[in-house]
């Protein structure tokens, strides 16, 4: 990492978000937006330099007001995390907020929207380059958080998964990698996701 280059602002650890399969934010001290990864591009209205306060219809106050204390109380602080929330959304969908922060300036919300032993750090195609220890640290503190992560390929077959996702999914790792993360749904709730998922541009991964 360069240096005066925050963590967040590091290519490496965006990457590592950006091959999650569930939405994350990173937030700076006033709770506004500076990244989206992939999956939060494809399921928010969200844009850099956005106030999350301009999400509030679609979050709902209860999320809303649970991620601005934590911001609001991190300044400071050395990298503190939070239990996961679950919380139902205003248009009814189940969602899990899990929030940890990065560094001095920024903070991650992961978030994970319902109707969906692991190696303790994380598989080294997450990202292109883990070569710095502190980007590698952040991304094996991600990984190893209570928060269900998948790792897919653009084609949607998972490629890796964290331990929570396997306590989540009630699966053995073995199981799962290789497998679409719709084919263990109800039939009724597969087809459905399926016809809703956007399909990721050619050369991607989701």
């Amino acid at each position: 990492m360069r240096q005066h280059e925050s963590w967040a602002d590091a290519k490496a650890l965006r990457q590592f978000f950006d091959h999650l399969s569930d939405a994350v934010l990173l937030l700076d001290p006033r709770a506004r937006i500076t990244f989206a990864n992939t999956a939060a591009l494809r399921c928010l209205p969200c844009e850099t330099g956005m106030p999350l306060a301009q999400l509030r219809a679609l979050l709902g106050d209860t999320a809303l007001q649970w991620v601005q204390q934590r911001v609001g109380a991190a300044v400071g602080v050395d990298r503190p995390g939070a239990p996961a929330l679950a919380v139902t959304l205003p248009d009814g969908r189940a969602a899990q907020l899990v929030w940890q922060v990065l560094d001095a300036t920024h903070s991650a919300l992961c978030m994970q929207f319902a109707p969906a032993p692991a190696a303790d750090t994380a598989p080294a195609s997450l990202c292109t380059d883990l070569s710095d220890p502190g980007v590698a640290e952040l991304v094996r503190v991600f990984w190893k958080s209570p928060f269900p992560a998948t790792l897919q390929d653009s084609d949607y077959r998972i490629v890796d998964v964290n331990a929570a996702y396997l306590e989540f999914s009630g699966y053995t790792r073995e199981r799962l990698i290789g497998i679409d993360p719709l084919e263990p749904q109800p039939k009724e709730d597969r087809d459905a996701n399926r016809v809703a998922r956007p399909r990721p541009a050619a050369g991607t991964n989701g």
